[in-house]
């Protein structure tokens, strides 16, 4: 039984490319995403790849400028700032910040998570890239932060999940003049939001992967 694990472990590392490949062939069987622009099929096959759930295409919303503005952001190297750590780590790039770690104690009542936010975006007011996957705290205090005119975000790509404000967070961010890429609903997490903004940098980078697997 060792030797058989070793041997698909061995077989697994070597074919890591043809998996994620073979992942999006069997995607692009459950999901018609034609209707949707290039842009737009990359980032929905990233954020259904990181769920295997084809229904949460249905909850995603943009608006139309925004992967484009995102694209642009990254490749310009504009700073990214995510709410947590597991976030942090989990994406395609070198620019990113978390304050979290700074953060002991919240002050008034906040979270950690949102204090951390505020301090990371009045450090970097400008044309920053906000990450949000866990917090729905921290997206409100983002959202405050633009509103009041504090910061001017470059874009906001979050998905945060809970029963208790990821929902309401959400809908607030659908309302606001920003750039952003979300859902509707309490899904997200931390895994749905890194493949949100990975499509993103993959992108910026030249590499549409989902098309280079279901084209013929």
């Amino acid at each position: 039984m060792l030797m058989t694990i070793s041997s698909n472990r061995r077989e697994i590392q070597l074919k890591g490319n043809q998996i994620e490949f073979e992942s999006f062939r069997t995607l692009a069987g459950e999901i018609d995403l034609t209707p949707y622009t290039r842009s737009e099929r990359e980032v929905l096959a990233r954020i259904i790849h990181s769920c295997a759930d084809p229904s949460m295409a249905n909850s995603i919303c943009y608006k139309p400028t925004s992967i484009a503005a995102a694209i642009t952001l990254v490749q310009n190297d504009a700073v990214i700032i995510t709410d947590t750590e597991m976030v942090r780590h989990a994406l395609y790039s070198q620019n990113t910040k978390c304050a979290l770690n700074q953060v002991v104690s919240a002050p008034n009542g906040k979270t950690r998570t949102q204090h951390a936010m505020e301090i990371a975006a009045k450090e970097h007011p400008i044309g920053t890239v906000f990450v949000i996957g866990c917090a729905p705290t921290a997206l409100f205090s983002i959202i405050e932060l633009a509103n009041t005119g504090e910061i001017e975000p470059g874009a906001i790509i979050a998905l945060p999940v809970g029963y208790v404000g990821a929902a309401r967070s959400k809908e607030l961010l659908c309302e606001t003049p920003y750039e952003y890429i979300t859902n509707r609903g309490p899904r997200g997490g931390s895994a749905i939001t890194a493949a949100a903004f990975n499509a993103i940098a993959r992108m910026a980078a030249g590499q549409y992967s989902f098309e280079a697997a279901t084209t013929p």
